[in-house]
This record gives C-alpha cells, sequence and structure tokens, in this order.
C-alpha cells in the first residue's frame, strides 16, 4: 500500500546493542547520515544509516582477503593499520 502512515514496522526481533562512540566517530557517522540523506531523501532515518555504514564497513572487511589480519586496505598499495583502542 503506498503511501502508508503511522508507526513504523516493528524492529523488537532485532538485534539490539548500545552502542558508545567516540566524538570523532560520531562528526563521521552524522557526516555520512547527511550524505545518505541528500541521495535517499530527508526520512532516510539514523539507524538506516547506521545499518548502512556497518554493512559497507563489513563488506569492505571481508571482501579483502590479500590484506594482513587486522589491516584495512585502502585504494594505495599500503595496508592502514587499524586505530588503537583508548583504555
Amino acid at each position: 500500500m503506498a503511501g502508508r502512515v503511522g508507526r513504523p514496522v516493528s524492529t523488537k526481533d532485532y538485534f539490539r546493542i548500545l552502542l558508545r562512540l567516540p566524538p570523532d566517530l560520531q562528526r563521521q557517522v552524522e557526516q555520512c547520515h547527511a550524505l545518505l540523506q541528500r541521495q535517499h531523501g530527508p526520512k532516510f532515518t539514523q539507524s538506516q544509516a547506521l545499518w548502512r555504514i556497518l554493512q559497507v564497513g563489513c563488506e569492505a572487511l571481508t571482501s579483502n582477503e590479500t590484506a594482513a589480519p587486522g589491516m584495512a586496505q585502502t585504494g594505495k598499495s599500503k595496508p592502514v593499520a587499524p586505530t588503537p583502542r583508548r583504555g
């Protein structure tokens, strides 16, 4: 039914996670959310943006089987070390 209004589809069967983002990463996520809204329209939610960011990130990490373990590849020939955790 086109043009449905009302409550969104229930997400009660979805995996729930509490995610704490460092300020630098939060700014990047907000930037990506804005980009996705420009591509898909202003109703593209923050949850949808996070799902897309995670999906693309997972695809990028799993598709690069030639990289050394724990290393992410960029468009350049050298691998980039992951950002160390602050603790």
